[in-house]
């Protein structure tokens, strides 16, 4: 009897590591979809048509912390702007000037 219980196991065992990495999948999915929005609702607000991504950082620290998006970007008319979005909330857009965005796209280069 006990030849049984450990095949039945490993089986049990492999199909909640499937569960948890399909959960966790899930769970990335639904952020990233989340951070697009908030990122587009942001550059309409500002009224942004056009820009080009000078940094596009995702920072995951683990899962006690949430995930962060750093992006700089520089608009068709020619302003810079840093947007972060930390955890659950909504995320940040502020004026860069020009130096601090290229500084910063230097750092994170």
């Amino acid at each position: 009897m006990e030849q049984g219980i450990k095949p039945v196991a490993l089986v049990g065992l492999v199909l909640l590591i499937l569960l948890a990495a399909l959960l966790q999948a899930l769970r990335v999915r639904r952020w990233k979809q989340k951070v697009k929005a908030d990122f587009e609702a942001a550059l309409q607000h500002l009224h942004i048509e056009t820009y080009e991504l000078l940094v596009d950082r995702n920072l995951s620290r683990g899962t006690r912390r949430p995930p962060e998006t750093y992006r700089i970007l520089h608009d068709h008319k020619d302003h810079y702007f840093l947007y972060l979005h930390c955890g659950g909330g909504p995320g940040v857009m502020n004026p860069l000037t020009k130096e601090r965005a290229l500084l910063a796209v230097q750092v994170n280069g």
